[in-house]
């Protein structure tokens, strides 16, 4: 599996160095790079905000663990009675 993880980032690096020197053929190299950059950034930018969005949406407190541990705890004093 990581294997196939550092392949696929591999692979994006390498269909983001071909959209350079495609963009290459038609205006500067290095205003290619730096307008693939830009749009990866962005892109990045976005992902990055609804992931964030995302997280500050989710409860880190597990309800249901807590109320079966209570449970658990008042099973356990009940039996040692």
């Amino acid at each position: 599996m990581a294997a196939g993880a550092v392949l696929g980032l591999y692979g994006l690096g390498f269909l983001l160095h071909a959209a350079v020197y495609g963009l290459s053929l038609v205006i500067a190299p290095w205003l290619a790079a730096l307008l693939v950059v830009v749009v990866l950034g962005i892109f990045v930018a976005i992902l990055v905000s609804s992931g964030r969005n995302r997280l500050r949406q989710v409860d880190p407190v597990p309800e249901k663990t807590v109320q079966s541990i209570k449970e658990n705890v008042q099973w356990t004093k009940e039996q040692i009675k």
